[in-house]
């Protein structure tokens, strides 16, 4: 941690040369919150806490004696003392910030440092400086966020030096406006706190601002200040260097695309117009969806041709990259949580009005329940061509189902509210694409129409269709009317559509009869990630089912063998299949591995996790239901098998000649690193054929420096710095004795001479 000159240096190399400290509080010292609560004494007054008793009662003052004392300054530590223990009051000498503004000055010289307790909207200040600014500013012209928001329009566009400011306050609970809702954030969740910022800055034209979060219980202590303002100063200096990347970013799109639209202005429309006519009819794309895509893609692809173009943006990512590596940076971001999402999800599908696609959600009722389905069916058979027809009628989904996660079948994606859903490869449903066409008619996104009106003033204007589309929709509405009309006439609320019946009801909307199918698109997965699920699907369902087996018990040998885990030998049981006297199949018996290792981690804390993992079904591939016997097949170990194995750091090594089995795996009851138990600090281990690895904070490891000469990489995670321990490390000893896990550092000659004596 850097002291004050090393923070003065790094603050000017990075461009911040002063500091502005905006508190209404700031003139308040420690004497003058002792007064305030001395002579408030009455409001503090309650049947469980008495203040005039507690007080003489601690510290052997009258009230009016410990305000005289005040008034007149004397040494009042005492008093001082017992009125920090107050929890109620603990955040009033949070108030004093004395410390950190006499820090701010050693810092930046006095004459760089301003201290203001209000502020209006003529405050300007350069992006010089970093702003501190309290969150609650009373009797101010201006509150805090008001303030902030006049900040991101110091510039009328973008800069590549963007303003500092850090929120400070005794309060960890920050409330803002959400859609009309006071939305309340805790500030020293790191999540939540850029959430705060991501809704306070939505508003801004131009995002010219980086803010930060400091508690003023850290204002208390110097050290604390120093390591909070390092942290701001890591947290500002790799946003700035982002800003800096986008600039270069937005001038290569800027260059790429006069030269692409330059490209496009030498054709004509008549050229245009064959090109659409003869790629976009036949396929059902819109208009103007491919154009769009085409010119975009175009730029896209110029930009990368360009190597000057990808130097500037790699030698930016490295530079962050660098950054990011050395020093603590803010990994829990609710922005970039939303644009990943965004990139898989799409949820303006229904704004659109945009025919069904490969990749769209819908939830379905079903009885009392409400199902969410992912269309699986691929474009080329949803697609409709410039007739109006399809080649298919039936829609396949998947649908959801969460007990499913972990399994083979089970495929799980993150959510666009950030929960996790697995859809169910082994439920799928049938469903026909008359209905599910229904649902690019509102912006809702259910499946419906109204009946008695012109149906071709349901059309939607602002609509993402084809020519092909179109003349499938309103031949589809009104096929599907006068089908509707014949059921209502005879009391049914069921009609069939592409060999499959289908409820449907109607409702009463705006004096309108309308017609509603029980199902309705909520959103669509992007093309890339629909994809990888429609390949695991077709995986899934090709897979072979195997004739009737033959592979009876009487075609395996039983045999003793040996089990090894971590050093530890016991009896276990192989079953083999022999040709021409050699070995072609073995498998272990799970019963005999599960009672072996089990009996090795009885009495440790981890004990009912390894239980759990023993008891797995992925573990069992051949199972025979007369004997009850499980077994695992070694020689040709399952898909699933494996992952299950890999995902849980479970290691096989496995000698087909000598029937010996060694497992590892990467779970330990105690790791001992130079002879100290260290399990609080450690993270998960990873074992692989090669080596095994864990990780160790850049704290703990302080106290060992033979082990940290040794350990060059590290890595940022949950805001804490990481040395990464490998076995690979030549210098590095790594010994597995039971549940138990040995690090020392390899001796040295010098080293080894000196401790044989």
């Amino acid at each position: 941690m850097p002291d004050t000159n090393g923070l003065s240096d790094l603050f000017k190399r990075n461009g911040i040369n002063g500091a502005i400290v905006i508190d209404d509080q700031v003139e308040n010292k420690v004497n003058d919150i002792v007064l305030k609560i001395l002579e408030d004494e009455s409001s503090y007054h309650t049947e469980e806490f008495d203040l005039r008793e507690e007080l003489e009662k601690q510290t052997g003052y009258t009230l009016k004696e410990a305000i005289d004392m005040v008034v007149d300054d004397e040494d009042i530590e005492s008093i001082i003392q017992f009125l920090q223990g107050v929890t109620s009051f603990k955040d009033k000498f949070q108030q004093d910030i004395s410390l950190f503004t006499e820090l701010l000055n050693d810092i930046f010289g006095s004459d760089n440092v301003i201290i203001k307790k209000s502020v209006d909207s003529n405050f300007k200040f350069e992006n010089d400086k970093i702003l501190f600014l309290d969150y609650r500013l009373e009797g101010s012209p201006l509150d805090s966020e008001n303030y902030s928001k006049c900040i991101e329009k110091f510039s009328d566009e973008v800069v590549k030096n963007p303003w500092s400011i850090v929120f400070m306050s005794t309060n960890k609970t920050f409330s803002v406006q959400k859609e009309g809702e006071e939305l309340f954030l805790d500030m020293l969740k790191p999540l939540e706190k850029s959430k705060y910022f991501s809704l306070l800055r939505k508003e801004a034209d131009y995002k010219n601002c980086l803010y930060d979060f400091i508690h003023k219980s850290k204002f208390l202590q110097k050290d604390s200040i120093i390591n909070e303002l390092t942290h701001v100063l890591q947290n500002f200096i790799g946003g700035k260097m982002f800003y800096s990347l986008l600039e270069e970013v937005k001038d290569i799109i800027h260059t790429s695309s006069n030269e692409v639209l330059n490209r496009f202005r030498l054709l004509n429309a008549r050229s245009l117009n064959e090109i659409i006519s003869r790629k976009v009819s036949k396929e059902g794309e819109s208009n103007p969806t491919f154009l769009l895509n085409w010119i975009v893609g175009r730029v896209a692809k110029d930009a990368l041709r360009v190597d000057s173009n990808w130097e500037k943006v790699n030698d930016g990512l490295e530079q962050i990259n660098k950054w990011s590596s050395i020093f603590h940076e803010l990994h829990e971001d609710f922005e970039i949580r939303k644009i990943a999402t965004e990139d898989m999800w799409d949820q303006g599908v229904n704004g659109r009005h945009a025919p069904v696609d490969f990749g769209d959600v819908f939830e379905i009722e079903y009885e009392d329940k409400i199902l969410r389905a992912i269309l699986l069916t691929q474009t080329c058979t949803l697609a409709i061509r410039g007739s109006g027809d399809r080649s298919g009628q039936l829609a396949q989904l998947a649908v959801q189902n969460d007990e499913k996660k972990g399994r083979v079948s089970g495929v799980p994606i993150q959510c666009w509210d950030f929960d996790e859903i697995t859809f169910d490869l082994d439920d799928n449903i049938s469903f026909p694409m008359d209905v599910l066409d229904l649902v690019s008619l509102n912006k809702d996104g259910k499946a419906g129409f109204a009946l008695g009106e012109n149906l071709v003033k349901q059309i939607p204007n602002n609509r993402n269709w084809s020519s092909g589309y179109s003349k499938r929709i309103v031949s589809l509405v009104n096929s599907l009317a006068k089908d509707v009309e014949v059921r209502l006439e005879s009391n049914e609320s069921i009609i069939e559509l592409n060999r499959v019946w289908v409820p449907f009801e109607v409702l009463t909307e705006d004096d309108n009869k309308v017609v509603r199918f029980k199902i309705k698109r909520i959103a669509r997965l992007e093309n890339q990630y629909a994809l990888n699920i429609l390949q695991i699907s077709q995986s899934w369902s090709g897979r072979i089912g195997l004739p009737m087996s033959v592979n009876f018990m009487d075609d395996y040998v039983k045999e003793p063998g040996k089990l090894s885990i971590h050093g530890h030998e016991f009896d276990c049981s192989f079953y083999t299949k022999f040709d021409k006297e050699t070995r072609t199949e073995v498998a272990v018996d799970i019963s005999s591995l599960r009672q072996s290792v089990l009996s090795l981690y009885k009495g440790c804390a981890n004990y009912d996790t390894i239980e759990e993992l023993m008891f797995r079904n992925e573990l069992t591939t051949l199972h025979y239901a007369s004997s009850g016997l499980e077994l695992l097949s070694l020689t040709t170990i399952p898909t699933y098998t494996d992952q299950f194995l890999q995902k849980n750091n479970i290691r096989f090594n496995f000698d087909k000649n000598l029937l010996l089995l060694q497992v590892t795996l990467g779970h330990f009851s105690n790791i001992i690193l130079v002879d100290e138990d260290i399990p609080p600090q450690i993270g998960t281990v990873r074992i692989t054929a090669q080596d095994i690895t864990f990780n160790i904070s850049k704290e703990d490891v302080e106290g060992y420096p033979t082990i940290k000469e040794k350990v060059l990489t590290i890595k940022n995670k949950e805001n804490r710095l990481y040395y990464i321990i490998t076995s690979q490390h030549p210098d590095m000893n790594f010994e597995i004795q039971g549940t138990k896990l040995f690090i020392r550092p390899k001796l040295g000659e010098e080293e080894a001479a000196a401790a044989k004596q």
